[in-house]
C-alpha cells in the first residue's frame, strides 16, 4: 500500500492483478490493471506509479491506467519499492 500526496491510498491486489485506488472519501476504484503479482507500491515525483511484480517493475502513468513493463532482469517476486 502507498499513499500518494493528496492522500489516497493505492492497494495491490496481486490476485486480481490491479492496483485499487482508495480516495480521502472511501470511494474505491480501479487504478491500473497488467500488473501481474502486483506488491510493492511507490510514487515518483511525477506522480507515475511503479508497482513491483513477479520478476518485473511496473510503471502506470499518472492518472492511472494499464501498466507497462518497466523494468525485468532476474528480480523475484518484488515485495517493497
Amino acid at each position: 500500500m502507498v499513499f500518494d500526496n493528496s492522500g489516497n491510498l493505492y492497494v495491490a491486489n496481486w490476485n486480481a492483478n490491479v492496483i485499487s485506488k482508495v480516495t480521502t472519501g472511501g470511494v474505491v476504484s480501479t487504478y491500473a490493471t497488467g500488473v501481474a503479482g502486483a506488491r510493492g507500491l511507490a510514487f515518483d515525483s511525477s506522480g507515475n506509479l511503479f508497482v513491483g511484480g513477479v520478476n518485473t517493475v511496473y510503471k502506470v502513468p499518472a492518472g492511472g491506467g494499464a501498466a507497462s513493463t518497466f523494468a525485468t532482469s532476474g528480480f523475484n517476486n518484488i515485495y517493497a519499492l
